[in-house]
């Protein structure tokens, strides 16, 4: 088993609303940009995902992935959008010291 492990978090206007950890072990990069765009397109209209599947020449960047610019590597749906997700691969204890290190942070401004 992999330590590896995808970080899938959701953004509303750069405030994070949701985040899960699937292990590499469990989802293949492929599979990680098509949750991404599942993910996005739960906050678009019927017509912006039309817009979104038609023919490269007209089709709409909402639902487009991008590489992370900056830190590690992982995706991105348009961040130019208030609602945008990200799928960023660390490993596992990364990931759980990051959250223990935010849970103390929320504890000391209370």
């Amino acid at each position: 088993m992999s330590d590896r492990s995808w970080t899938i978090s959701g953004f509303n206007s750069g405030s994070k609303f949701f985040e899960q950890v699937v292990s590499v072990d469990t989802i293949a990069e492929s599979e990680v940009k098509e949750l991404l765009r599942r993910l996005a397109s739960r906050h678009l209209s019927e017509a912006d995902v039309v817009a979104c599947s038609l023919g490269s020449d007209y089709r709409a960047a909402t639902l487009d992935l991008a590489e992370l610019a900056d830190g590690p590597y992982g995706f991105t749906t348009d961040a130019g959008f208030p609602i945008y997700y990200t799928a960023v691969l660390g490993e596992v204890a990364e990931a759980e010291e990051e959250d223990d290190e935010e849970e103390a942070a929320e504890e000391a401004e209370d």
